[in-house]
């Protein structure tokens, strides 16, 4: 269950001295999620959703700034993501990578993904299934949110490891992005 993960990653995180987000259930408006949402996405309508792919880490978080502008509570989540009928896992990311990632024993080429976890536990990923049906030639439209509890995914499960931008910043990965939104 994702509870159970992102738990498991909210520890990790403070094993790693990390900065832990301080996990609190808070009012969730919907509309002003998805309007936050479609504000993001209409940046990147321009080029058929394509500026999506590979770019998890700038768009999640710049919906995680978004999202704190208007008031919404959300965690940057690290982690990997199993296709459930054929077991195959995609960014895998083990503790000794997230060990050497931090401590720059790592050759900086460890491929990461990154997504938003609500309080109530809901995923906003924004870039997966575009990657996903881009990579694999799949006919769908590119561009496809998930905007949904992550158990309830028929085809996806999300394994959170870390939580929290402080991985983020530690790794270098979004001292770039942020002087910018």
């Amino acid at each position: 269950m994702y509870l159970n993960d992102f738990n498991d990653a909210l520890k990790m995180s403070a094993d790693q001295n990390l900065v832990v987000p301080n996990i609190t259930q808070s009012y969730e408006d919907e509309k002003l999620i998805e309007d936050t949402i479609l504000a993001l996405l209409k940046e990147y309508k321009k080029d058929e959703f394509k500026g999506l792919i590979g770019q998890c880490i700038e768009v999640s978080y710049r919906l995680y700034i978004g999202l704190k502008d208007v008031g919404i509570e959300s965690y940057l989540t690290i982690g990997s993501i199993i296709h459930k009928k054929d077991q195959y896992e995609f960014f895998p990311l083990e503790s000794r990578d997230i060990v050497n990632m931090l401590t720059l024993e790592s050759n900086g080429n460890k491929k990461i993904h990154v997504w938003i976890t609500l309080p109530s536990l809901k995923i906003i990923d924004l870039t997966f299934l575009s990657s996903y049906v881009y990579l694999n030639n799949i006919k769908d439209p590119l561009g496809l949110p998930i905007y949904n509890f992550p158990d309830n995914l028929p085809d996806f499960k999300y394994i959170p490891k870390i939580v929290g931008e402080d991985f983020l910043y530690k790794i270098g990965a979004i001292k770039i992005l942020d002087n910018g939104k």
